[in-house]
């Protein structure tokens, strides 16, 4: 039985302000790792990057970012976030 398949090209997912994000590349200098969430605060225009917040579950900003669309992408439905400690505070 053959099935209808609808694709979704990721790549292109918008993203907007609040939306959650996860980080794709590790940012040392700040104690993120790929796959840490942060949220859009502010949309790009044209090829500017995004402004992307990171913060601990207790809500300290932990940093505020521009990343290139590159190096975030979409959260997607149905993931988890997942707890681990900062290594420096």
């Amino acid at each position: 039985m053959k099935r209808n398949v609808i694709t979704v090209d990721l790549w292109r997912t918008p993203m907007h302000e609040l939306d959650y994000v996860v980080l794709k590349v590790d940012v040392p200098e700040h104690g993120l790792r790929a796959g840490d969430i942060g949220v859009v605060i502010a949309e790009p225009m044209g090829d500017q990057p995004y402004e992307v917040e990171f913060t601990s579950l207790s809500g300290e900003v932990i940093a505020v970012l521009a990343l290139l669309r590159s190096e975030i992408r979409a959260a997607r439905r149905g993931e988890m976030a997942h707890v681990r400690q900062r290594a420096w505070q």
